[in-house]
């Protein structure tokens, strides 16, 4: 992998959320649904980091060509 934001971890905290959903169990559910929001956030995260790169590389290389 080049690049990992951590989406990967976030599919996989999303098994066993769906999995305790499917049982019925509700802390389960609870505990694991803590488990995917935390992933998310932290995915979330790195996103608009990588958003506002690479707005901020667009907005250089625009100002190059009105200064050429």
């Amino acid at each position: 992998k080049l690049c990992s934001i951590g989406a990967q971890r976030v599919h996989e905290a999303c098994i066993p959320f769906r999995n305790f959903c499917a049982e019925q169990n509700v802390e389960g559910c609870l505990k694991s649904l803590q488990q995917v929001k935390h992933e998310y956030s932290l995915v979330k995260s790195k996103l608009e980091t990588l958003f506002k790169m690479e707005e901020e590389l667009l907005a250089s290389r625009l100002a190059d060509l009105k200064v050429v």
